[in-house]
Parts: structure tokens; C-alpha cells; sequence
């Protein structure tokens, strides 16, 4: 699959899984179903990948748990940090 040019931040997959974040939870929870079902599917970074598994485990979910919802999320298009993007980027 291609790259849909969504990229999604830290703070939606982290609010997908905090089922005690209320309304944040139940709104990031759709964004993130959707985007399992689009032809196109959006990227992330590895470093977003990074903070969500650290923001898990912070939040008491099992570290194995965490690791398979990164490992779910390496399905997307993942952009690698580099020097060339960082210089791209400045």
C-alpha cells in the first residue's frame, strides 16, 4: 500500500488506547480505525513510534502489549530519521 500524505502524531494512537481519556479517546479511537481502511495508509516517524511506546507503558500497558501495538503501527508508512530528512526539513 501507498502513502495516504497523513501523518499522524504521537497523541492520536497514545489517546486511541487511554480508555480513560474520555471524549479524546473515543474520537482518536475512530481516526485510527479509519485509517486501517483506507487504500492509502498514513505515516508516522519512527520517533513517534518511539514516544508511543514509552507513553504506554507509562499509562500501566504491559510492555509486550505496547510492543505489538508498535509492531501493528510498522504496517503504516514509517519515515526514518535521518540526516538527509533533518536537512530536508530545516
Amino acid at each position: 500500500m501507498r502513502d495516504s500524505g497523513v501523518f499522524v502524531d504521537t497523541n492520536i494512537p497514545v489517546y486511541a488506547h487511554d480508555v480513560d481519556a474520555g471524549e479524546k479517546h473515543k474520537a482518536a479511537r475512530r481516526l485510527v480505525q479509519d485509517q486501517w481502511t483506507r487504500d492509502a495508509l498514513p505515516s508516522l516517524s519512527i520517533q513517534v513510534l518511539q514516544e508511543l511506546y514509552v507513553n504506554l507503558v507509562a499509562k500501566r500497558v504491559s510492555g509486550r502489549a505496547a510492543r505489538d501495538t508498535v509492531r501493528d503501527c510498522l504496517q503504516w508508512h514509517v519515515v526514518e530519521n535521518d540526516r538527509e530528512l533533518l536537512l530536508s526539513g530545516i
